[in-house]
């Protein structure tokens, strides 16, 4: 039997609250991985929080070059773009010889963190049992965390700290510049190598007087080469010197810039670029 849903009713479907990453374990000791990454989704389930689904998640995951998004802000703002969740979740297991220690990072889709707990040990259950006492320390940690007050906490909320991967505008600027110096330079050598071997065949045509026959075309196509060449080849270094000199100067007023920034957060369609400017 086939049932139809309304579009409406589809379109109207709420988006999920958080793209929540696989649980990341420091030194993974063998086989810890399998029994302890499972513990976040089990503790998070009483919640009852709508969390996107699993395999998006670890597609998006697959599909990035690192596939994780520890210490990297910007990954996590992928990840909840890439499923449509409002924010993006990362918990780390630092380590679990006694009492577990945790951190957690929670970040909005707009690049702000609206949570963050630095890693510390959280008191577990007394209990011998290492998975007893990280699912103890999960359930601590998420507590912590305040989770369900996000349900209504405000999308254009302000937040005390932003997205850490992004770039200074002028460093990106810096680095450009750079890189065009490094292609100016070789495209410089490229002539200059050019119209050396042009001389070298030039050379060959020389009477025994040591001077070029008015006649001969191909000293006249020659010397016109070098000629070419010799010029454009100058004037190619100069341009890479300035974009040297443009670049270096950039990099150092960078050092101290606290204006606009650009970074690139991925998505499964490629990357998004997203530029910021502080407001006075």
């Amino acid at each position: 039997m086939l049932f139809l849903v309304p579009l409406a009713l589809v379109a109207a479907a709420p988006p999920p609250l958080l793209a929540v990453h696989p649980l990341v374990i420091s030194n993974d000791p063998a086989g810890a991985r399998e029994r302890l990454e499972p513990l976040l989704p089990q503790v998070l389930e009483p919640l009852g929080l709508k969390l996107a689904a699993s395999v998006d998640v670890r597609s998006m995951l697959a599909s990035d070059p690192v596939h994780s998004c520890v210490g990297r802000d910007l990954c996590l703002v992928g990840l909840a773009r890439a499923t449509s969740a409002r924010f993006g979740m990362l918990v780390v297991l630092e380590s679990s010889n006694g009492p577990p220690v945790l951190s957690a990072r929670v970040i909005r889709s707009d690049g702000h963190v609206v949570r963050t707990v630095d890693p510390h040990p959280f008191p577990a259950a007394a209990s011998t049992d290492a998975t007893v006492q990280v699912r103890s320390a999960l359930e601590r940690i998420v507590a912590e965390l305040d989770l369900p007050s996000l349900v209504t906490a405000s999308p254009s909320a302000s937040t005390s700290a932003s997205v850490a991967d992004s770039t200074p505008a002028l460093r990106v600027a810096a680095y450009l510049c750079g890189a065009a110096a490094v292609g100016l330079g070789a495209t410089s050598l490229t002539l200059a190598l050019s119209a050396q071997g042009d001389a070298n065949q030039l050379a060959l045509l020389v009477d025994s007087s040591r001077r070029l026959p008015a006649d001969n075309s191909e000293a006249v196509r020659l010397s016109s080469a070098i000629d070419a060449k010799s010029s454009a080849s100058i004037a190619v270094a100069v341009g890479a010197g300035v974009a040297l000199a443009a670049g270096a100067a950039l990099f150092v007023v960078s050092s101290g810039d606290s204006g606009p920034t650009i970074a690139v957060a991925p998505s499964p369609t490629g990357a998004s670029v997203v530029f910021s400017m502080p407001l006075p």
